[in-house]
């Protein structure tokens, strides 16, 4: 059951559309953004985005016109499994040959601090660097197409200025996503990014007094019900309300394939820290084997007619 302010508005999965080859990816990546281009709602924000065209229209035709447009026809979905949302960090080898290098970047922001640099070491790197730099649906970025001579430069780089260990971060912050909210946006009703770094280290702390350090959960706060930081994905879901309240949202599955539900439909960061400290402390020593956090949830703490409640519009 649903619940929600806006009944036109809401969460939802990806489709599948199915199968194609590699080298065929670009080509059907600009066939998904040109056919929501051209039949995407445009006179209604709280409408526009793809997953309501996709809604409104149906997988069957949405899967036709990117047929069409590319002159490709989707073979059936291969089995797959998704294990993590986690960007690959650090370095990795292509099948090319070539290398890439994942960075973790807290909210997605690029900036010199004390001490840290980053602006700067990745204006030094352009300078040298012969490939890409990708930004990834999880906030980070990727240095790619990084040759083996290069290679040693780039990662001397990286050390000089410190970055070589901002991947060595717990599994929650290296999990977690926020909007931009505050003062940036408009439409925010709370703190996201600024206070995105507080909410991690009283977090960590119970996560570390539990021995979860190194255990993966998602974390995701944002300023308000839009949900662009996908927090209805999220194991623990901030999404803010009014200035320092927030509907809080449990039981998602860590690979992104079921939507949270309400827990308390407002709370303030402190409340919440200590609500959960327990459950987290339960999850430890009563967790299944391989089980996740939202798993656990899901399992133990949610009741069973617990509704997805919205607190305004939303379009995640």
């Amino acid at each position: 059951m649903c619940i929600r302010d806006s009944a036109e508005t809401f969460p939802r999965l990806a489709d599948v559309l199915g199968f194609i080859p590699s080298d065929k990816v670009n080509a059907v990546g600009e066939a998904v953004l040109t056919t929501q281009r051209d039949f995407g709602d445009r006179t209604n924000r709280k409408h526009a985005r793809l997953k309501y065209t996709i809604q409104d229209r149906g997988i069957d035709w949405f899967r036709g016109e990117v047929e069409k447009r590319t002159g490709l026809k989707f073979e059936p979905a291969r089995p797959y499994t998704f294990t993590t949302i986690e960007d690959p960090h650090g370095w990795h080898e292509c099948a090319d040959g070539t290398w890439f290098y994942g960075l973790h970047i807290l909210s997605g922001r690029i900036k010199d601090v004390d001490g840290w640099p980053m602006k700067t070491a990745l204006r030094e790197i352009a300078q040298i660097h012969e490939g890409d730099f990708r930004l990834t649906p999880s906030q980070n970025l990727t240095i790619s197409g990084v040759s083996t001579a290069k290679k040693a430069e780039i990662n001397a780089i990286l050390e000089k200025h410190g970055l070589s260990n901002e991947n060595n971060r717990s599994a929650l912050r290296l999990n977690a996503l926020s909007c931009v909210a505050l003062p940036t946006c408009g439409l925010a009703l709370a703190e996201s990014e600024r206070d995105l770094p507080s909410i991690l280290g009283k977090f960590e702390t119970v996560l570390d007094e539990a021995g979860l350090h190194d255990d993966a959960i998602s974390l995701r706060i944002t300023g308000c019900p839009n949900g662009c930081a996908r927090p209805y994905l999220a194991e623990i879901g901030f999404v803010g309300k009014a200035p320092g309240k927030y509907a809080l949202y449990l039981g998602a599955k860590y690979n992104g394939t079921r939507l949270n539900r309400l827990f308390s439909p407002s709370i303030t960061i402190d409340d919440a820290v200590s609500t959960l400290a327990p459950i987290i402390k339960r999850y430890a020593k009563e967790r299944r084997d391989d089980e996740c956090f939202g798993d656990f949830c899901d399992r133990e703490i949610l009741p069973a007619d617990a509704t997805f409640h919205s607190v305004g519009t939303q379009a995640a």
